[in-house]
């Protein structure tokens, strides 16, 4: 992939896909990375402490001004603890108001990003089927199927202000420190109940971020 010498703001860029993804951009690319602690140094990245709950809009539009892209990748892990209420509605705002800021400083930006990736989930799709998905293939109803849907419709508003919009609905992303790991240990003590036509859909980490990369 040929080399792209932009300006590139990266919510969620400390996570495990961010952490990769900024790594595999910072040499030729120049990063700001939103996080809610600044606790790493890089030369080649900046970091900027952000609150995606209590943001300061007009601070992050003056933030972002001027970058070519903002990448989205915030959101709590769906896998680190069980699905209480409370976690469950974690997991929905981190997503709705990281991405409803993000766009809210887009529009008041004197310089507009070009456009905006934001991060979705095959969750958006119907599940309990054989069929192979794509695109055009029927939304769900659940839990996942709605956060989906919200946050996307989130991240589409950045239309209205001149920014195109690309959403990428990944699939579990392999990779190391990733969910292998956990479910390793969990073999490991015994407590494995998969069979043979039991699956799941993944991308491996490098793939995603070329994609991201490409897009």
């Amino acid at each position: 992939i040929n080399k792209m010498n932009m300006k590139i703001v990266i919510a969620g860029g400390t996570g495990f896909i961010g952490s990769k993804l900024v790594a595999d951009l910072s040499n030729e690319n120049e990063i700001l990375v939103l996080t809610r602690s600044v606790s790493k140094a890089d030369k080649n990245v900046k970091y900027l402490k952000w609150d995606p709950y209590q943001q300061d809009v007009d601070f992050l539009a003056n933030s972002i001004s001027g970058y070519d892209a903002i990448i989205n990748l915030t959101g709590e892990s769906l896998a680190n603890k069980r699905w209480s209420r409370k976690e469950k509605d974690l997991i929905l705002k981190s997503r709705i108001m990281s991405t409803r800021y993000l766009v809210e400083a887009m529009g008041k930006a004197k310089e507009k990003p070009k456009i905006l990736l934001n991060s979705s989930a095959i969750g958006y799709y119907k599940k309990d089927t054989e069929d192979v998905l794509d695109e055009g293939s029927g939304v769900g109803a659940d839990f996942l199927s709605n956060i989906c849907i919200m946050w996307e419709n989130e991240a589409m508003k950045a239309a209205k202000y001149g920014v195109n919009v690309a959403i990428i609905r990944t699939g579990i992303v392999i990779g190391k420190g990733g969910i292998l790991d956990k479910l390793k240990k969990i073999v490991k003590i015994g407590f494995s109940a998969y069979e043979k036509d039991q699956w799941f859909s993944w991308i491996d980490l490098q793939d995603l971020c070329d994609l991201i990369r490409f897009i």
